[in-house]
């Protein structure tokens, strides 16, 4: 049974079957996108922020996720979106072989 709360009037309860909750499933499939591959941006987007930053270093992963982000709207705005990945990537390249720790990394 699904409930109504009732604000607009006589608190109401509505069948709710099988076949409606597989509907439902299908239909947010279809507008929402669901696959396995969400979140995996926003994901590689972190890892590349926390190794720039340093493993370890919170103040160097903030510096590092302000340096991304301003770097990212610039790229974005000049060239587009999806330069911003390779530019970011190139970044998290050169970083790795000067210092490979990161910038504020330190020694474990």
């Amino acid at each position: 049974m699904l409930y109504t709360s009732g604000t607009t009037g006589q608190p109401k309860g509505a069948e709710l079957r099988h076949r409606n909750m597989r509907d439902n499933a299908l239909l947010g499939e279809s507008l929402f996108g669901i696959d396995p591959e969400m979140g995996a941006e926003p994901l590689l987007k972190s890892f590349i922020i926390v190794q720039i930053g340093g493993m370890g270093s919170i103040a160097g992963t903030v510096i590092a996720a302000l340096f991304i982000g301003l770097t990212d709207s610039a790229t974005g705005t000049l060239f587009g979106g999806e330069l911003a990945f390779i530019i970011d990537f190139a970044i998290l390249m050169l970083i790795l072989i000067v210092r490979p720790r990161g910038l504020f990394g330190y020694d474990v």
